[in-house]
């Protein structure tokens, strides 16, 4: 069957929009989601991206959205988990309610996600699941803690369930991309202390943040990878994208982490 169900958390804008639209082009089933959609199986047509409402805080719209999909099409082969928020700050200097509340987006509404739609995957004995990670799930950037801390969490979330799906035709698939060009660059949540004494390295740092993310790669990249891992009958367990995502790769890998850190900090003006 060549013609996917797909499911893509954050279809809005940014990955989720161009890994939609991509998709939808390949002859796919695309249902996509926002915060703020309004959408009724009458509205359902398999030539557009349809978009349903989902808050991933919110379990029982998790349910809805997974059940409205099944009973419009009767299964969902992919679910592209995207959906994400930002957030910039010395660690000192953010409000713990702020890193609760982007770990619950960007970690634990995932997870969630997941748990729900495994039983139906096992039911239909098939079902890919794709976790949009990042390179700041590999090492952590200045003023970036938190924001990497959910990356980490889904690296550690998608290796665990690699390992336990192993013997299962069930399959999970890691996607590392470097920077990319999206408004995620302007829409990340800042937070710094007027008094703080991190104000000036944290402006500078930010800046080069936001150079090398609006240089980077368009998020159409992330799209192609994925649809190359559909077509695909053997999956790989982490996709790293971009020349310059492998170059840092291979840095960690050969420095000591004192070294690498120090290397990090300085490409940042710290």
């Amino acid at each position: 069957m060549n013609e996917k169900v797909i499911l893509i958390t954050g279809a809005s804008s940014g990955v989720g929009k161009a890994c939609a639209n991509y998709l939808l082009e390949q002859g796919h089933i695309i249902f996509g989601t926002r915060r703020t959609a309004v959408f009724s199986e009458s509205q359902y047509n398999s030539k557009k991206v349809n978009i349903l409402p989902l808050e991933l805080r919110d379990k029982k719209s998790m349910i809805d959205v997974i059940n409205t999909i099944i009973k419009i099409c009767g299964r969902i082969d992919v679910v592209i988990n995207n959906a994400g928020v930002g957030i910039g700050g010395p660690v000192e200097d953010t409000p713990i309610e702020e890193a609760k509340r982007i770990m619950d987006i960007n970690f634990f509404g995932g997870v969630q996600l997941i748990q729900e739609i495994l039983p139906i995957f096992r039911k239909q004995n098939y079902g890919l699941i794709i976790n949009i990670s990042s390179l700041a799930g590999r090492f952590s950037l200045p003023f970036q803690g938190f924001y990497a801390a959910t990356k980490f969490a889904i690296e550690a979330i998608s290796e665990a369930l690699y390992m336990e799906l192993k013997n299962s035709s069930l399959n999970v698939v890691l996607i590392q991309p470097g920077d990319l060009s999206t408004n995620f660059t302007n829409n990340r949540k800042e937070f710094i202390s007027k008094e703080s004494h991190l104000e000036l390295s944290f402006k500078k740092a930010l800046s080069i943040l936001k150079n090398d993310e609006r240089s980077g790669a368009s998020p159409i990249a992330v799209a192609y990878i994925i649809e190359r891992i559909i077509k695909s009958k053997r999956h790989g367990f982490r996709y790293v994208l971009g020349k310059e995502a492998w170059y840092v790769r291979i840095l960690h890998s050969l420095l000591s982490d004192r070294i690498f850190l120090h290397f990090l900090a300085r490409h940042y003006g710290l």
